[in-house]
Formats: C-alpha cells, sequence, structure tokens
C-alpha cells in the first residue's frame, strides 16, 4: 500500500521532490499546531502579544537554523574523528559539506536572533519559552539515543571505527547543546512562577 501511494504521487509530481514533500508538509503541520498552541496561552493573559505571529516566524527560522549549524558540527567532527581512528584520510575535500550548511546556518541564525531582540520578547517570552523547551526535549531524546547507541557497541564483539566515529561527534555536540536547553528552559520557567515575577500571584491564576 505504501508503495502504491508513492507510485501515484510520483506521478503527479516530479520524483526530485516527493521526499522534500514528505519533510516539508509534516513539518508545516507540526508548526502550525504549535502556532495554535500558542495563540491558545496568549489568549489567556490579559495583555495579549501583539508581535507573537513575528516571533513565532523568526523562531521557526532559527530553529531550523540552529539544527542545520548541528549537522554541520557533527559532520565535520566525524570527519576528522574518523580520520583518526578509522583506515581514511582526512580530506580537505569534505570540508565542502561542513562550510555548505554552515555558512546558511550561521547567517539565518543570528539574522532572526538579532530580529529577536529587537522584539517584546523579554515581556512576551510565551514563544521563546516553547522554543526552547522544544530544543531541549529534542536533544535530550537524541542524547538518550546516543548512549544507547554507545552501551551497544561496549558489548559489541568487535571494534567497529566508523560507529564510534558517528557517536562520538554527535555527544560531542549534542550534550553541551542539551546542557544549555535544560539550563535556558529552567531560566525561562522561573521567570513564570509567582516568586520570580513582581506581580501578585492571584494576577497570575487569571
Amino acid at each position: 500500500m505504501p508503495t502504491l501511494g508513492l507510485q501515484m504521487m510520483s506521478s503527479l509530481v516530479p520524483t526530485f521532490l516527493i521526499v522534500p514533500m514528505l519533510l516539508i508538509i509534516p513539518g508545516l503541520l507540526i508548526c502550525l499546531i504549535l502556532y495554535l498552541l500558542v495563540r491558545w496561552q496568549d489568549s489567556k493573559n490579559t495583555s495579549p502579544d501583539p508581535q507573537i505571529g513575528y516571533k513565532f516566524g523568526l523562531n521557526i527560522f532559527k530553529f531550523l537554523a540552529f539544527y542545520l549549524m548541528l549537522i554541520s558540527i557533527i559532520t565535520i567532527f566525524f570527519i576528522a574523528l574518523n580520520s583518526s581512528v578509522g583506515d581514511g584520510r582526512f580530506s580537505e575535500k569534505s570540508l565542502h559539506y561542513f562550510f555548505a550548511m554552515m555558512a546558511p546556518g550561521y547567517i539565518i541564525y543570528y539574522h532572526a536572533k538579532y530580529n529577536l531582540s529587537k522584539t517584546n520578547q523579554e515581556s512576551h517570552p510565551q514563544v521563546n519559552r516553547l522554543f526552547s523547551s522544544l530544543n531541549w526535549f529534542l536533544t535530550g531524546l537524541i542524547t538518550i539515543y546516543i548512549l544507547v547507541s554507545f552501551s551497544s557497541l561496549l558489548f559489541a564483539p568487535h571494534f567497529i571505527a566508523i560507529k564510534w566515529a558517528a557517536n562520538l561527534s554527535q555527544l560531542f555536540v549534542i550534550l553541551p547543546a542539551f546542557i544549555v536547553f535544560n539550563k535556558q528552559t529552567k531560566e525561562y520557567n522561573s521567570l513564570s512562577s509567582p516568586k520570580h515575577s513582581k506581580e501578585p500571584a492571584n494576577k497570575l491564576d487569571q
């Protein structure tokens, strides 16, 4: 049945667009659900956020650019580790994969971050809190997967250099990101608690 669906899709759209569509369409649905969630939470506040849509869009670009940079850094770590523990030699030609992802990710990330600094994100941190929690959750899941993969490699009968290089490169990048997002999420949650707020607790409950 899935094969039949792919055949029907390939007859309607070019083949090279199928994979991007399978990634973009679910991504857009997830973004829509998150946006509706933020809107619903904001509607319960006494002072709604007038810039919520703009900040949500900037955070989407910042989110995608951040993981593009993570992938590029993991790539360069993997190339270096695989060349040191494996049989292959480090090739300078492989660096184009690193720069091809790092350059646009860096530009988009800091452009979105700069524009967010010009918004009212300090007085209305709902959108930032949502994406910080989302990043914390995703990096935490990836960290668990990496640790499980490490444990399987420890009990493997043979030393597989490429798998060790892949897991180490991911751990060197994802674990620090998880620690940063964990701290950031705690800070955002402390801002929403009554004891850290200047307003009385009964106003927060309204």
